[in-house]
């Protein structure tokens, strides 16, 4: 059977161009428990772009849970916190790593994409957006987190009058590889 590389080589060409920067809902489609290079846990999340032109795409964000560094921990709540995972929720049930990210799968959020490079390839960046985020942009849905049967009823992400996007601050830990 011949291979029709122009067919293969235009498919691995489109699903490598980046994610158009600006506000997407996006679906975590994976997210598995592993360690960073400095021996930091952490969960690998795969993502994909749910409607426009980028409809399918997709980014892979981190999640690092640096514990010996509270400013990074800050970092990683307020994430957490814009995915569903409240500090209540890890206080009153006491999550594991594995169990966050379990509870990860299947969200379908809104997130600002960016670009960074890395070894000279554009990768993707997702900054997950919290309830008190930009407006969703024209033509977008708002969206929620899907209820599991046994989980409490995640509310619709409220649109912002203003519509700006704020500038997400980064504490860089070492651990944050960029794509």
């Amino acid at each position: 059977m011949a291979i029709d590389w122009n067919s293969e080589l235009d498919k691995v060409e489109e699903a490598n161009k980046p994610i158009t920067p600006g506000v997407h809902n996006v679906t975590i489609t994976q997210a598995t428990t592993t360690n960073s290079s400095t021996g930091n846990q952490m969960i690998n999340l795969v993502t994909r772009v749910e409607g426009g032109a980028d409809d399918g795409k997709i980014a892979y964000p981190r999640i690092v849970f640096a514990f010996e560094n509270p400013r990074a921990m800050r970092m990683t709540m307020r994430r957490l916190a814009n995915l569903g995972i409240s500090e209540q929720m890890l206080r009153v049930e006491g999550l594991s790593i594995e169990q966050i990210a379990g509870r990860l799968i299947g969200r379908t959020v809104r997130g600002t994409v960016t670009h960074e490079t890395y070894q000279g390839e554009v990768q993707n960046r997702v900054d997950f957006l919290d309830n008190n985020g930009p407006a969703t942009p024209a033509g977008v849905p708002n969206v929620s987190a899907p209820v599991p049967p046994t989980a409490p009823t995640v509310a619709t992400l409220p649109p912002t009058p203003s519509g700006e996007t704020p500038p997400i601050p980064t504490i860089p830990t070492g651990d944050e590889e960029p794509f």
